[in-house]
């Protein structure tokens, strides 16, 4: 809403300061009546993250993640019968993914070892690429959720899968009901087939960039 003072109106994208300080929103009372419109966030983009990443698979006696940053790339595998998940940093690029064969199953993890506030912000938004062997039963899912090595969700949205090395794709979640801290998930099930030919198919999804806005 529109902030008045003086027959002057404030829109949110304008600034109120308060002895010389910006606020973010004006109570009157106990009633919120302006809040101002936040600068996008680029949380990641090729090359450069806000923070570290957790990697890894769900299932397995290897289990569990490892703490990947740009500055310390690389993926960790974990295997569950003969199906293999891993999450990490490759390329400077944010990739999870894994294999599938015919026994087993597993859940490619990646997760934001920090959180975001999302208070005033309407859309988060991934900018991604799969590749497959063959198309997957399943898609990957990008959101956010309570933080730590964990595969629960708050909100969450699936990302296109395809044959091949897909062009460079754009998915936006919308916030409008997640107005709080959370940390950035991605994950995919990996689930075992004997109709997969070949028998071993690998997926992989890069994600290139992550950004908010209102």
């Amino acid at each position: 809403m529109a902030l008045i003072v003086n027959s002057t109106e404030i829109p949110q994208s304008g600034a109120v300061n308060f002895n010389s300080t910006a606020l973010k929103q004006v109570n009157h009372g106990s009633v919120l009546v302006w809040t101002s419109t936040p600068d996008p966030i680029t949380i990641m983009s090729t090359g450069k993250s806000i923070g570290s990443w957790l990697g890894g698979g769900v299932l397995g006696s290897d289990a569990g993640y490892q703490v990947f940053s740009m500055a310390s790339q690389g993926y960790k595998n974990t295997t569950n019968g003969n199906i293999q998940a891993h999450g990490g940093i490759v390329d400077s690029k944010l990739r999870f993914g894994g294999e599938e064969s015919t026994v087993g199953s597993n859940r490619a993890l990646l997760v934001s070892n920090f959180t975001v506030n999302t208070k005033g912000f309407k859309y988060l938004s991934f900018k991604y690429y799969t590749e497959n062997n063959n198309v997957p039963s399943s898609a990957p899912r990008a959101g956010i959720g309570p933080s730590g090595w964990n595969n629960t969700f708050n909100a969450a949205l699936n990302f296109i899968r395809q044959n091949g090395t897909s062009a460079s794709q754009t998915a936006t979640l919308d916030l409008s009901s997640y107005q709080g801290t959370y940390a950035v998930k991605f994950d995919w099930h990996m689930q075992g087939n004997n109709d997969n030919n070949p028998y071993w198919a690998g997926r992989k999804c890069w994600v290139t960039e992550i950004y908010m806005y209102a």
